[in-house]
């Protein structure tokens, strides 16, 4: 087909041969989409159990991951600052997690 003044036609946008009807693609697309939906799912368990102000900071434990799998799966380069900007994430969270749930001194204090 060929191309128009204005661009490519509607009809080109969704033909067969083009990636996104590409098996292997859509299977990829597919399992983003559950992984997506349970990890919403996964998200909503925890604030039944947890509340939000101590469940959230656990959320910074992906920047971890992705430092580690980038290191061990695409050999990429960690620099002292990263390692130490990724180690005081570490201890924030360890700090929430040993200290979060207790009482909140300063609702304590003011009689809530």
């Amino acid at each position: 087909m060929a191309s128009g003044v204005g661009g490519p036609s509607a009809g080109e946008h969704f033909r067969k041969d083009r990636i996104y009807f590409w098996p292997p693609y859509q299977s990829l697309v597919l399992s983003g989409v559950v992984a997506t939906f349970l990890a919403g799912v996964s998200w909503m368990l925890a604030l039944t159990k947890f509340q939000l102000s101590y469940a959230y900071p656990f959320t910074s434990l992906a920047y971890v991951a992705v430092m580690a799998s980038g290191v061990l799966l695409f050999k990429d380069d960690v620099s002292a600052g990263r390692m130490i900007g990724t180690a005081v994430v570490m201890l924030g969270v360890l700090i929430i997690a040993n200290f979060g749930q207790r009482k909140c001194f300063i609702r304590h204090s003011l009689g809530k």
